[in-house]
């Protein structure tokens, strides 16, 4: 099929956000848009029409919005920085969850989001009550960046002690362990993979992954020929293998056990501010400051590799 784009004109700034429905079937799509309902729509993934827009439901444009665990609701943050639930049962209703977001990671398979603001809480994304600030356990902690494990169970954070990476555990509010020390400042954005394997960091001074069994970091140390240039990432949720989006309009993939970049290509104009691979690892989408989405094929992308690379 190849790779394929919806195109934006004039009225989008830029493409803040994608997602993809658990079927792989749907692109979420988050803008700076002219147009208000084209700020948040779904469109199919084979040819590409527009199956929903909530756009008009919000206060400003999105910059931010993921599928909750079961695609009937979505985790929106504007540019604002109100994080809000849709739900699409509903048409739509809008229901407020926390103003002054910095950050927002969602469980993929259960119905948790962790939100970070004024301070750290862990939410339900079926009615928006909280589950956990842990701020309340850990009174200490700083963080610059959250991440919540796809089950929920998990939640990684910044700043812990002077400026580590914790990982915690959500049930038991307690400390699993703390990550071999990674003294760039200026975090971004964390993830944790399917497995419990892997945790990945993009910060503006650079970017790492850590093996959680025994919280060191993954080889490479650095990820990549661009490495201190991504800006977002995301992890193939069956391989050890994490992609990445860069200012440059690279996207690349690394497996995170040998180092090898299997896979970098110019594919956007200017900075790549989202990616996402679908859940059975088959599809990648990825968002840009053009305006642009691009939707690959997995297959594609590794039969490609880093053949365009220049």
């Amino acid at each position: 099929m190849g790779r394929r784009a919806v195109q934006q004109g004039s009225e989008v700034y830029a493409t803040r956000s994608v997602d993809l429905s658990r079927d792989g079937q749907a692109v979420l799509i988050a803008r700076h848009a002219v147009n208000a309902p084209e700020r948040l729509e779904l469109r199919a993934w084979d040819d590409l029409r527009v199956l929903e827009h909530w756009g008009a439901q919000l206060a400003a444009d999105a910059t931010f919005a993921r599928f909750a665990s079961e695609d009937d609701r979505l985790v929106v943050t504007d540019f604002q920085r109100n994080t809000v639930l849709l739900d699409r049962g509903t048409g739509g209703r809008v229901q407020p969850l926390r103003p002054g977001t910095r950050g927002v990671s969602v469980a993929r398979h259960a119905p948790r989001a962790a939100v970070l603001g004024a301070q750290v809480e862990v939410l339900d994304t079926t009615d928006g009550r909280s589950v956990w600030t842990v701020g309340e356990s850990h009174p200490s902690l700083k963080a610059e960046a959250v991440a919540l494990s796809p089950d929920g169970k998990r939640l990684a954070v910044t700043g812990w002690d002077g400026g580590q990476v914790a990982l915690l555990d959500v049930d038991s509010r307690s400390l699993v362990k703390v990550l071999e020390p990674w003294s760039v400042r200026g975090t971004q954005l964390l993830a944790l993979d399917a497995p419990g394997h892997y945790l990945s960091l993009v910060g503006t001074g650079g970017s790492a992954a850590w093996v959680l069994a025994n919280a060191r970091r993954a080889a490479p140390e650095e990820l990549g020929p661009e490495r201190t240039a991504y800006t977002c990432h995301a992890f193939h949720p069956r391989l050890p293998i994490v992609v990445l989006g860069s200012r440059a309009g690279y996207v690349t993939s690394i497996d995170l056990e040998t180092g090898a970049c299997r896979y970098a290509e110019k594919v956007h104009e200017g900075r790549v501010w989202d990616v996402a691979v679908s859940e059975d690892g088959a599809r990648v989408v990825s968002a840009g400051d053009e305006g642009d989405v691009y939707l690959q094929e997995w297959a594609e992308m590794e039969a490609l590799g880093t053949s365009r690379v220049s």
